[in-house]
């Protein structure tokens, strides 16, 4: 689970792989369901403790769907990684420009 919550932030948003991220999203939230029985049979505080974060994942995954829905692939690009690509470029056309 743990591996999981650290990997989503860098797919999301350093590699910009919305899609990657929603499956990454989806294993967590799939990983923190099958965690809170276990908690609750050794420590019943402990699994209440986790329901509101298991509140936050559900919703964080409702918003990264939408963020996938509103940025639609083709061919497995992803618009948001175009739209970096093409900042990139701007960015390097202008200090081009400037030398």
């Amino acid at each position: 689970h743990c591996g999981l919550n650290l990997s989503w932030a860098p797919v999301f948003f350093g590699l910009q792989r919305l899609r990657l991220a929603l499956v990454i999203q989806c294993a967590i939230v799939a990983t923190v369901s099958a965690i809170i029985p276990l908690f609750y049979r050794v420590q019943p505080l402990s699994a209440y403790l986790l329901l509101p974060y298991a509140a936050w994942l559900v919703f964080a995954t409702f918003l990264n769907k939408d963020i996938c829905k509103r940025n639609p692939t083709k061919q497995g690009y992803n618009n948001a990684m175009f739209q970096s690509q093409l900042s990139q470029l701007q960015r390097q056309a202008a200090d081009f420009a400037n030398s």
